[in-house]
């Protein structure tokens, strides 16, 4: 299929050669309204910004000369083989395949546009559109605005070998503040207000549509979410691939909320995350969607933390999340009586390998726990507001971490067994021990 398509594409060069000779121009004035910075400064955030809009000229594609370009390259003898071929593989519609074509073609004719259409660009082209035909991966570049996580430092952070963090900058509220504009009449039309955002996440991935590119950016969301405490929340993201048939997209804008947990990372940081994404990636689920329909009691657990982290609501509403993140990960789904000793000690057995104090733990749970059960009743806890805004951030990073480790234990350790062992270690040396070394092999927490 490929030298077809390189010999379509080089009758195409030389039918938009002759348009060129003729005179006959590929684009018309059309209208842009351009965003510029007029002021910016950044402090856990975005934090001052001025922004002015003026009307400008834009190159735009003449649809009138286009169409007459694609008749007269559909005309062709090579056009009609490569159609005919194409149908024969894709087992598709006639009208189908021809749409597939047009696509290609109109590929072919911004890059001459630009003056770019040469020998290798073009064998580039007739790449990557047969890779689309056999639904092959491509490169995808995805930009996500984030918030909930912030710099300290004005470098770019790498997580991983595919993505990065950085700091917004000027050009980036340029880019998605500007737009190009049908007629003067869709100026009032200036779509749904943008947050700023607090970072910018940047990943380039290998993958064969949109939705498995979301799903690696949903993944690497859930370990911003578990490497600090911080309600990390997108409100746009760009998919771009580098396809010809499989299209941009722009996610959003959605309004990120009041987030109450934020954490800053920096340059310091980067040796340390970089270990974290690569242990998280492994055991985290691919497909961090189904988490929601999952029954593995980790998954609910996860699915507790996440609400507590990024739901708007109070702090015994998010203590209640948080206390059933625990319950599902420290409580058996049969036990009856003492479940709040029960699952005060279990937790502080894991987590005094975190440097907690396991009285601390035991007592700050059941505190929380006596929230949770007030607030599930309709009964108000007596606790001040400072206390059980400390109380809830205290289960939230009993949460967080014992997710951390829960999820590396979990390919070879059971939940019962997990449970058992925490059982023994609070009577028995030679339990805390085997614990110790359980702990103490291959995992990485934060």
């Amino acid at each position: 299929m490929k030298s077809i398509l390189l010999e379509l594409g080089e009758t195409t060069r030389d039918l938009l050669d002759a348009f060129h000779s003729e005179g006959r121009t590929t684009t018309v004035d059309g209208l842009r309204m351009k965003a510029r910075v007029r002021r910016f400064s950044y402090e856990q955030g975005v934090r001052s910004l001025e922004v002015e809009h003026e009307l400008e000229s834009k190159p735009i594609w003449n649809r009138e000369l286009q169409d007459s370009q694609f008749e007269r390259i559909r005309a062709t003898s090579v056009y009609s083989e490569s159609l005919e071929e194409l149908v024969s593989l894709e087992s598709s519609s006639e009208s189908q395949c021809s749409y597939y074509l047009d696509r290609y073609l109109q590929s072919l004719v911004h890059m001459h546009a630009a003056g770019e259409l040469t020998d290798k660009n073009l064998s580039e082209q007739a790449s990557l559109f047969a890779r689309d035909l056999e639904r092959l991966p491509v490169r995808w570049s995805l930009t996500s605005w984030l918030h909930g996580i912030w710099l300290a430092d004005d470098e770019v952070i790498e997580l991983d070998e595919r993505s990065r963090i950085r700091r917004p900058t000027p050009a980036d509220i340029e880019r998605a503040e500007s737009r190009d504009i049908s007629t003067l009449s869709s100026l009032s039309n200036r779509g749904p207000a943008m947050t700023m955002p607090a970072a910018i996440l940047e990943m380039t991935i290998e993958c064969v549509d949109q939705h498995e590119a979301q799903q690696i950016l949903l993944q690497a969301e859930a370990i911003l979410r578990l490497f600090r405490l911080g309600g990390v929340v997108r409100s746009m993201t760009w998919y771009r691939p580098k396809s010809i048939l499989r299209q941009p997209l722009l996610s959003g804008p959605t309004e990120p909320g009041q987030i109450a947990y934020t954490y800053p990372i920096s340059c310091e940081d980067e040796d340390e995350i970089r270990h974290f994404f690569r242990a998280m990636g492994r055991v985290l689920p691919s497909k961090i969607w189904e988490i929601r329909r999952s029954n593995d009691p980790l998954d609910i657990a996860f699915s507790r933390y996440v609400d507590a982290l990024v739901q708007p609501s109070s702090a015994e509403s998010r203590i209640t999340s948080s206390m059933t993140c625990l319950e599902a990960l420290y409580l058996r789904g049969g036990e009856r009586g003492e479940l709040s000793r029960r699952l005060a000690e279990r937790a502080a057995a894991l987590l005094t390998h975190e440097s907690f104090d396991p009285l601390e733990t035991r007592e700050t749970i059941s505190k929380a726990y006596n929230i949770r059960s007030a607030y599930v009743h309709g009964a108000a806890s007596k606790e001040s507001g400072d206390r059980k805004a400390d109380l809830c951030e205290a289960v939230l990073n009993y949460s967080r971490l014992s997710l951390q480790i829960l999820y590396q234990l979990r390919e070879g350790t059971s939940k019962e067994d997990l449970i058992a062992l925490l059982d023994e270690s609070l009577l028995e040396s030679s339990a805390r021990r085997r614990l110790n070394d359980l702990l103490s092999r291959d995992v990485i927490t934060n």
